[in-house]
């Protein structure tokens, strides 16, 4: 019996020990939960904040996709247009200064010839003056030919491709 006293009065003794013990790992228990939930908290957070960046970075590149998409159409479209025009034939005025280009010149040439030669006054009437100082720098700074060949090839070849 006196076992069982002495083992009751120990007994007694450790409640208020067990007791304590189990108020000090309620706290911490409930320390562990409070920072339990503001870390996940955050972890929503963070997702959620992901996820927004990775819908606002698809919608950014939908875009940009678009806009890319809208370029090369216009791109594309210019492309054909300077094919279209460069197939179409030219324009009236080039066809017509491509066809009289030759007699022009076959018309003009000979009195450029005597110009050239020294013979006439310029075809453009240019004053004395002019034409006497210009006859120093050409006489210093190049040497004109007594002869001038021109053929009449010129007249059969196209200036301009069709």
């Amino acid at each position: 019996m006196m076992a069982e006293l002495k083992e009751a009065r120990s007994k007694s003794k450790m409640i208020p020990f067990y007791m304590e013990r189990e108020v000090e790992l309620g706290k911490r228990h409930e320390a562990i939960m409070v920072e339990k939930h503001q870390l996940l908290e955050e972890i929503m957070l963070y997702q959620k904040q992901e996820a927004d960046e990775r819908k606002a970075y698809r919608l950014e590149t939908k875009e940009a996709h678009i806009r890319n998409q809208s370029i090369l159409q216009d791109l594309q479209i210019a492309e054909d247009r300077f094919k279209q025009m460069e197939r179409s034939s030219p324009h009236p005025t080039v066809i017509h200064l491509e066809e009289h280009y030759w007699e022009f010149v076959e018309e003009e040439l000979p009195k450029w010839e005597q110009f050239l030669l020294g013979k006439t006054s310029s075809p453009f009437g240019m004053k004395k003056k002019q034409q006497s100082r210009q006859k120093c720098i050409n006489s210093q700074t190049m040497h004109l030919p007594k002869e001038v060949k021109v053929s009449t090839l010129g007249s059969k070849l196209k200036t301009f491709p069709m």
